[in-house]
């Protein structure tokens, strides 16, 4: 292995590992909890205390209550309330702050035991604005910390100096945001008064409404409240604290602030102190005031110091970020406090081997979770790219234990999402789906915020990130802005556009038209001809177990030739065809989804790239397949219309697909599964989808039920009937495929270039294909991303798109994912050809991306180096040589053979299609694969040798090499002699005489045949 080779595998087991030991360490709590809770199910009842409903009249006026609480005794006491302070740190909270004051004081708890204190910062002109206008109606306390009070004006500054100015019990955090549950407050009392030091109620984000980061957003918090912390503190794990509804007995505050001196050091100077002196202050510090991720750091620090934890699970309605820009910056302020609590454990080291082994992976954990899950991935990408990687067993076994455990953590988060949400079944189970299948996505979002985050702390750039809110939280359901899609219209002018797209199609056909001819016609090419030769009646009875393929194809191959005839250029011509109008209605539905710059790119790309062009210049359906996958897409967006012939044509154009390749189901599939998952369903009603649905199923049941019944003979001895497409070499095999959706010239039925064979020598004398390959791969995928994530002019991001952009990710995955895992449940069935209609959701995303891209200059970089490297592949593919020569094996065969000598096929099937080139005047027969042979079948090639004076043996080997000491060529040395063997590509051609010997030196097929016209591509 060479040595990039190494540090790669080295690194994915790393990876691999470290993600172990996060899962392993996050689930063993979780798990532990969950078989208590079975148990206690079961009868063990392990409640320290029952409490009795809270009456709902206890709303306040007096300082005792009529609850009650059980103790394990079963003696009844009194609970004398104590006073509560409630800080809600407020800048910039003017929308939302109301909320936050009515909701405390709805609370059932006595009024003069509750103070309500909103901190502001001088310069917040706005909340106090809402503040003055709110006095009258709400009972709360202004508190306005100094500009000059020591430290940067952050969160946890604010607090100190309330808690400093403030005498209750128990003290309590609130976001300004926040709705609170209106029995909290006695709870929070219940549990501070009976032995607890510190509580945290649940936090639901409640508008998931606004847009899948928002679903993504409260699916995390449900899993964190619903399964993670309950399992947290019944193992006594330490517990992140949340910055809200969490309370703190002050006397543990006091001691906590005595002990984090005495541990980090004096936070202030002496000009410091003198101003808190002068002001009557005692400089305490129960929050750390250069941490903005203080709340993480006081929940370490109070279990380092074994203060007992209580899980409230009261719910607070809080609001997620509406955009991306705003849930960069907050994750990235997360993670910095993170990262600096991190940093002081290094510096402070907490005391014992189980205290470091806690405090470290909580710390840590926040990064090395979604990070090293995302750096994994980036790994064996990286990895398959530049074909570096050949994993060992034991990094294969990490690797398989890690997507256990990454599966596991995605079904954690749809169930966290289905408690925390109650939204009717149906949208429920909708977005729990969409949750488990894009949370590394998700995770890749954390990714960039923490890095962002490493960036900061590395820099000194400790500041605070304030996150907007406008109240989503309080019922409204409007939209948030950001997240609705763009308004779609026509950026170039109608000259433009229409110059543009003849450029583009005349460049498209003239690629595919380019030396048509040159090149012989292959064997799965020659079958087609073979096919649609037969009249209408035989080509549609022809089995599936001969042809798994639909027949339109066939029928459409069949009618051009009766016009046309069957030449080269006339059989392939029709593919062209299919091609070129491919262009236009991918600039159609480019436009239809995003614009029309979107629209022109996609035909460009398509245009250029040799795997389309490849394709799109044989005499096969997959052009077709192309074509009509491009047109039931667009057919599918134009539903929203609700017109009877945006119906119509919808049904015919899928029709059509489905009856063009088995891929075609899996298109199919992408539409229905975004109808099911997207709020929106494209503007479709569900009955009419169902009805749409109905008709297309009733149209191509006929073809349907045939490949069921062949799915259903999918065993044992029928395996066979698949088993040329080999099992899928896991992540490579999806590798490959987008290496060759950009353009890496390396198409069936060429072998010389491989991805484990590079292009070299004469036709990539430099090795650069691969190179180039691996380079447009990532380029491609970062502006797939940006299909989705826009940057702003002013530095800031924004989710776009996302109707549009999902569904051509369902197309994109559906026909690689699903025929991926079929290929591993049933049978075989990836193969990367196949999979053309997925890389029509990618080129758009691509080019939707590509106009995301705001830079001029950066943007025509991009489609300058994509065009420059489609036109060097175009060079190599134009270049190569055919492994295949169908044509001039024939040929060699017509010259050579005697009317008295015998033409022997092996396999049997290559004799009809030879049949193409008109090999007359000599006799045939056929022999099985070497492996296949008989007793009987060799007894018949010995009676041969008694009929014939020569005997001409042609064998098909694609990408093997010739095989000489088999039985085939036992029994004909037997008889024969002065052997003459000629190999091109896949073909090899020998030529045994009548007596004994020693064969002849072996040639080329021009060398045997030097007057023939061979073609050697």
């Amino acid at each position: 292995m060479s040595a990039v080779g190494t540090v790669i595998q080295f690194s994915a087991l790393l990876f691999g590992a470290v993600w172990i030991w996060v899962n392993v360490y996050q689930f063993y709590p979780v798990l532990s909890h969950l078989i208590g809770s079975l148990a206690r199910a079961s009868g063990e009842d392990e409640k320290q205390y029952e409490r009795e409903p809270i009456p709902a009249e206890t709303d306040g006026g007096g300082s005792e209550s009529d609850e009650v609480v059980k103790t394990d005794g079963g003696q009844v006491d009194a609970l004398q309330y104590p006073s509560i302070d409630i800080f809600i740190p407020a800048y910039e909270e003017g929308e939302v702050i109301e909320q936050a004051i009515s909701s405390v004081r709805e609370c059932r708890y006595p009024h003069d035991l509750l103070n309500v204190v909103v901190l502001l910062e001088p310069d917040d002109t706005d909340t106090r604005t809402t503040l003055r206008r709110l006095e009258d109606q709400y009972d709360f306390e202004r508190l306005t910390v100094p500009a000059m009070y020591p430290g940067e004006p952050n969160k946890p500054r604010a607090l100190n100096y309330a808690y400093e100015r403030t005498t209750g019990e128990i003290v309590g955090v609130l976001d300004a945001e926040d709705i609170i549950a209106q029995d909290l407050c006695q709870r929070v009392s219940v549990e501070l008064t009976s032995g607890y030091d510190f509580a945290q109620s649940r936090l639901d984000m409640v508008n998931e409404d606004d847009g899948w980061l928002n679903t993504m957003f409260r699916a995390e918090y449900g899993y964190w409240y619903e399964t993670s912390i309950s399992g947290f503190s019944n193992r006594d794990y330490p517990i992140p604290m949340a910055g809200t509804t969490c309370f703190f007995r002050r006397a543990v505050l006091d001691d906590i602030s005595e002990k984090r001196i005495q541990k980090f050091g004096d936070p202030w100077d002496d000009e410091e102190w003198e101003w808190i002196n002068d002001h009557g202050l005692d400089g305490l510090v129960p929050w750390d005031p250069n941490n903005v991720t203080e709340d993480f750091e006081l929940g370490m620090f109070l279990w380092q110091e074994e203060y007992q934890f209580a899980y409230i699970d009261s719910v607070t309605k809080g609001e997620s970020p509406l955009t991306l820009d705003s849930w960069i910056k907050q994750r990235t302020r997360w993670q910095k406090g993170k990262v600096y609590t991190f940093k002081q454990l290094i510096s402070s080291p907490p005391k014992g081997l189980f205290s470091k082994l806690h405090m470290y992976t909580q710390s840590a954990v926040p990064h090395i979770g979604a990070v090293n899950f995302s750096a994994m991935i980036l790994v064996l990408l990286g990895a398959n790219l530049f074909r570096s990687y050949t994993p060992s067993s034991s990094t294969l076994t990490v690797l398989n234990i890690s997507l256990v455990f990454g599966l596991m953590m995605m079904g954690l988060y749809s169930y966290g999402y289905w408690t925390a949400s109650s939204r009717p079944y149906p949208t429920r189970i909708r977005r729990a789906v969409v949750v488990f299948c894009s949370l590394p996505i998700y995770w890749l979002l954390q990714w960039v915020a923490d890095l962002r985050a490493l960036q900061q702390v590395y820099s000194g750039r400790l500041h605070w990130s304030k996150t907007t809110h406008i109240g989503r939280n309080n019922g409204d359901s409007i939209v948030a802005d950001g997240l609705i899609s763009r308004t779609r219209d026509l950026k170039l002018s109608r000259g433009v556009r229409w110059i543009g797209l003849a450029l583009v199609i005349l460049a498209g056909a003239g690629l595919r038209l380019y030396n048509l001819t040159e090149r012989s016609l292959y064997g799965d090419e020659l079958y087609s001809i073979a096919r649609a030769s037969l009249s209408l009646p035989e080509l549609l009875t022809v089995p599936l177990s001969l042809d798994s393929h639909p027949p339109l194809y066939y029928i459409f191959l069949h009618y051009w030739m009766e016009i046309f005839g069957s030449t080269t250029f006339a059989v392939r011509s029709l593919t062209v065809v299919f091609a070129s109008a491919t262009l236009v209605g991918l600039y159609l539905l480019g436009t239809e989804l995003y614009d029309d710059r979107a629209g022109l790119i996609a035909a460009l790309l398509y245009a250029i790239s040799t795997f389309y062009i490849h394709f799109g210049r044989v005499a096969r359906m997959y052009s077709l397949l192309t074509l009509l996958t491009v047109l039931s897409w667009y057919s599918f967006v134009r539903l929203k219309q609700e017109r009877t012939r945006d119906n119509a044509f919808y049904i015919l154009l899928s029709g059509l697909l489905v009856y063009t390749h088995v891929y075609a189901l899996f298109v199919v599939l992408a539409q229905n599964a975004y109808v099911a998952l997207s709020e929106t369903r494209n503007g479709i009603s569900l009955r009419r989808w169902t009805a749409l649905q109905a008709i297309l199923g009733a149209i191509s049941s006929p073809w349907l039920l045939l490949l069921l019944g062949r799915v259903f003979n999918l065993s044992g001895q029928n395996a066979g009937l698949v088993n040329w497409i080999p099992k899928p070499d896991g992540f490579r095999s999806v590798i490959r495929s987008l290496s060759r959706f950009v353009g890496y010239p390396v198409h069936y039925p060429f072998l010389q270039g491989t991805p484990d064979a590079p292009l070299v020598g004469t036709v990539d004398p430099w090795g650069l294909s691969w190179i180039l390959a691996a380079l447009l791969v990532s380029v491609f995928v970062i502006c797939a991303t940006l299909a989705v994530v826009r940057f702003k002019t002013d530095g800031g991001y924004e989710l776009t798109d996302l109707q549009q952009s999902s569904q051509l990710s369902l197309l994109f995955l559906s026909p690689i994912l699903v025929p991926f895992v079929i290929s591993y449940v049933i049978a075989p069935i990836y193969w990367t050809r196949y999979t053309i209609p997925a890389s029509i959701g990618f080129v758009l995303l691509v080019a939707n991306g590509i106009t995301n891209i705001d830079s001029d200059m950066l943007r025509r970089g991009i489609l300058g180096f994509t065009v420059v490297s489609s036109l060097f592949f175009a060079g190599v593919y134009y270049s190569q040589s055919s492994v295949e020569d169908w044509q001039g094996s024939a040929a060699c065969l017509n010259e050579g053979v005697e009317d008295d000598d015998l033409a022997v096929y092996q396999p049997a099937w290559i004799q009809p299609r030879l049949g193409y080139y008109n090999m007359d005047g000599f006799a045939k027969e056929t022999l099985p694969p070497s492996h296949s042979m008989t007793e009987q079948k060799l007894a018949t090639l010995q009676q041969y040798t008694a009929n014939h004076d020569e005997i001409w043996l042609l064998r098909y080997h694609p990408g093997g090499s010739p095989q000489t000491d088999d039985q085939v060529f036992a029994t004909l040395n037997a008889s024969y002699k002065n052997v003459t063997s000629a190999h091109d590509g896949a073909f090899s051609v020998y030529r045994f005489g009548d007596g004994t010997g020693e064969p002849d030196e072996s040639g080329s097929l021009s060398s045997m045949c030097p007057s023939s016209e061979v073609h050697i591509w």
